[in-house]
């Protein structure tokens, strides 16, 4: 429990605004063929591949899907040589795909393998080794050359960095990430810089984003992601990082929260359908997908959710804030129950009449309506208080919740935590 109040606590509390028309869809697609979890992914020529991973740790699966958007089909191809059923990375580069690393039975055996498949001839061929074994890595391309970033070695967190040069299939030791070694993170490339997210340091889940610049082999810090977490994905969409699912030391949250590089601020979108960690988000098209995974039954998963993200998202910051209307729940974190106070920011008056179109709703983790609290009285400021009970009047377990106001087009939505 304390782990949660430490990613509240230290995570900034902020206000999102999602344009109900504009907001991110998602859809369902033909399940991949095999349930599986922590597999490798990647997009090339505006298909998908789905690499490795397994039913399990132990059974790492040498299976190679190929996932056609169009067609919402999925074609078996050539084995991978290795079997890798713990977190191997996958990139494409000049019309090839390199998987590289993961590891067999339960991570007491971490690979180093580097094996590149071609589709034109549905072949295999073996490359130069990694540096360093290593599983749960993030991955980045730049400039035709492959960066595998952080992870676990056979002895433990690792915060390194190796590029590899398929065209000289060579490996270059770079400078290591600057906040820490870690693992099960995520990367996602926009406009030559790659962008580190999120992981576990062995104690936390991390909300921690860095930004490596292989031209000056440097590295920046940049804003925290809302909702630390673990064994998530991410991928790219006209400029802006998409990051969705994960584990975030409790408990499995759909969520997907947007990252602009440009701004160096985070948004959020509409959640997974499906909450899930260990899985493989690949762009293709301009759509995302979430494919595979490991959900909070312990059971791998067959699911291939498709996204089309929208640009009406945005984040409520500076003066635009100040003319929106805000909720604050106190306390939060709490145990018994909450005031939550709908106010207008920079309002001149001590009151205000606020365009509300709906009461107060409680969502949990997974997305599903908890709680919908009446709002009668739309003179501001209003108070409203949660006793922590569901529409049935039960009390609900102890952990994240979000509660959300509609106004006009636009919804508000803010982060709470239970403590049981």
């Amino acid at each position: 429990m304390q782990k949660w109040i430490k990613a509240l606590c230290v995570s900034a509390i902020a206000i999102w605004v999602i344009a109900e028309a504009n907001a991110g869809q998602w859809e369902a697609k033909t399940p991949v063929p095999i349930a599986k979890k922590v597999p490798s992914g990647t997009e090339l020529d505006g298909e998908i591949y789905i690499i490795g991973g397994g039913p399990c740790s132990q059974q790492g699966t040498r299976k190679n899907y190929k996932y056609n958007p169009n067609s919402d089909s999925w074609v078996l191809k050539a084995n991978m040589p290795t079997g890798r059923g713990m977190g191997p990375v996958a990139a494409a580069v000049n019309g090839k795909i390199y998987v590289i690393g993961g590891a067999q039975s339960h991570a007491t055996i971490v690979l180093r393998d580097n094996e590149a498949y071609n589709p034109v001839d549905n072949s295999w061929v073996s490359k130069k080794p990694m540096p360093t074994e290593r599983y749960g890595a993030a991955v980045g391309v730049v400039n035709e050359k492959i960066y595998v970033i952080g992870g676990h070695d056979s002895t433990g967190f690792f915060a390194g960095v190796e590029e590899y040069d398929p065209a000289n299939d060579s490996w270059t030791i770079k400078s290591p990430m600057s906040g820490g070694a870690r693992v099960a993170l995520t990367a996602s490339v926009v406009e030559g810089k790659i962008y580190v997210i999120g992981g576990f340091d062995g104690t936390n889940s991390l909300p921690t984003v860095e930004e490596y610049d292989p031209a000056g082999d440097s590295w920046t810090t940049k804003t925290d992601m809302p909702t630390a977490r673990y064994w998530l994905g991410s991928a790219v969409v006209d400029g802006k990082i998409y990051v969705i699912g994960g584990f975030d030391g409790t408990g499995w949250p759909g969520t997907n929260e947007v990252y602009d590089p440009a701004t160096n601020s985070w948004s959020a979108d509409t959640f997974m359908p499906t909450p899930r960690s260990h899985l493989a988000v690949v762009e293709a098209n301009g759509k995302i997908y979430a494919i595979a995974g490991f959900d909070e039954n312990g059971d791998p998963l067959d699911k291939n959710e498709e996204f089309t993200p929208s640009t009406g998202v945005e984040e409520i910051a500076g003066s635009e804030a100040k003319r929106m209307t805000t909720m604050e729940a106190y306390p939060n974190p709490f145990t018994q129950k909450t005031e939550i106070r709908i106010q207008r920011t920079g309002s001149r008056n001590k009151s205000d009449i606020c365009n509300l179109t709906s009461d107060i709703c409680i969502y949990d983790l997974a997305g599903q309506l908890v709680k919908i609290l009446p709002i009668t009285n739309h003179q501001l400021p209003i108070t409203i208080m949660w006793n922590g009970k569901d529409n049935k009047g039960n009390r609900v377990s102890g952990g994240v919740y979000f509660y959300q106001l509609r106004i006009g087009n636009n919804t508000v939505i803010e982060k709470i935590l239970l403590v049981q």
